[in-house]
């Protein structure tokens, strides 16, 4: 969700309740606690400038975009991992793997090395990351497993859904799924057993509605 350009165009909002931690009131009182105007600049305001508590931040931070409105243009830098769905707990972890996929010339600053990885997110297949993975478990961070390889398929392709987009059924994939048979013509000719579940209401009515084409 977009929050600033929620702020500066409120009809847009909608979506912001069903973030989860959320809801519709408390999805209100966000866009409230901002104030007319006051944009947010990154995801950490929600937690400075009181805007959510740190339950609520933990659950929805992930997935409230931090992003240039028009009103920002030339005043603000924006940490580019706030326009990420990669949540604030794991930023430290996104920057090692930039600085460990960039092997970066001393002196040069993490969040440099993550801009140009988001540049180049190719580079980022460079990194073994099971190894990465197991050096956190060691350090005590926990299994992170999981973690470094969504952290890594965001930096590659932000944003991406592993959905299949929506299709309409045409009638042979249809028959399949009611009947699990994957070859319709092999049972041409065939009989078919059924269950009736429901018989409509038929009365006089319907039958003089049919029989004159009405």
């Amino acid at each position: 969700a977009d929050i600033n350009r929620m702020i500066e165009l409120p009809h847009t909002a909608g979506p912001l309740q069903f973030i989860s931690g959320l809801g519709p009131r408390k999805a209100q009182q966000m866009l409230h606690s901002t104030g007319q105007g006051r944009y947010l600049t990154a995801r950490s305001d929600l937690i400075t400038r009181e805007i959510c508590g740190k339950c609520i931040f933990e659950n929805c931070a992930g997935f409230i975009r931090i992003r240039l409105c028009k009103e920002m243009v030339g005043r603000v830098d924006l940490d580019a991992l706030d326009d990420t769905r990669i949540h604030p707990e794991s930023y430290d972890i996104t920057l090692k793997m930039a600085t460990d996929a960039l092997e970066p010339e001393e002196g040069q600053m993490q969040q440099m090395c993550l801009e140009e990885l988001m540049k180049e997110p190719e580079r980022m297949r460079d990194i073994d990351l099971d190894a990465l993975a197991r050096g956190l478990e060691d350090f005590g961070r926990g299994r992170k497993h999981d973690t470094v390889y969504a952290i890594a398929n965001e930096i590659e392709r932000p944003f991406w859904d592993k959905r299949k987009p929506h299709s309409v059924l045409n009638r042979e994939r249809l028959f399949t799924l009611l009947t699990g048979e994957e070859n319709p013509m092999r049972l041409v000719g065939q009989l078919a057993s059924a269950v009736v579940v429901s018989i409509p209401r038929f009365d006089e009515d319907d039958a003089n509605r049919g029989a004159s084409g009405t």
